[in-house]
């Protein structure tokens, strides 16, 4: 997959949660925390909700928590998400991706960067 975007263009996230400890019942759940930085600043949690869903002014940062509760015998839970890049300047960024398991207390992160240019 690319990890070069124009402004304005959608980008879409996919990924996959394994090793989910069920809680009573046996429900699985977790929280997702999503941020977008320019790779040359430091990471703010500025942004918020309005950021990734389009509408503000221009940014150089994006972040968002989902809590989730997949199906009680889900062993692989698919996931996915899309970010609206119109607020964000042109330039480099890392999207880091966070998973924390409710029941287990386990964390689990991952970094891409990416490259944003003008329209």
């Amino acid at each position: 997959p690319s990890l070069r975007f124009a402004r304005g263009e959608p980008i879409n996230v996919y990924f996959e949660v394994y090793g989910l400890r069920p809680g009573a019942g046996g429900s699985r759940e977790f929280r997702e925390k999503v941020t977008v930085v320019a790779a040359d600043k430091k990471e703010s949690g500025g942004g918020g909700l309005f950021g990734l869903f389009g509408g503000g002014k221009s940014q150089h940062s994006l972040s968002l928590s989902f809590d989730r509760q997949p199906g009680t015998g889900a062993a692989v839970v698919p996931e996915s998400f899309e970010i609206d890049t119109a607020p964000l300047d042109p330039g480099q960024y890392r999207l880091r991706l966070e998973v924390t398991d409710s029941h287990g207390g386990g964390s689990r992160s991952l970094e891409w960067l990416f490259e944003l240019s003008g329209r």
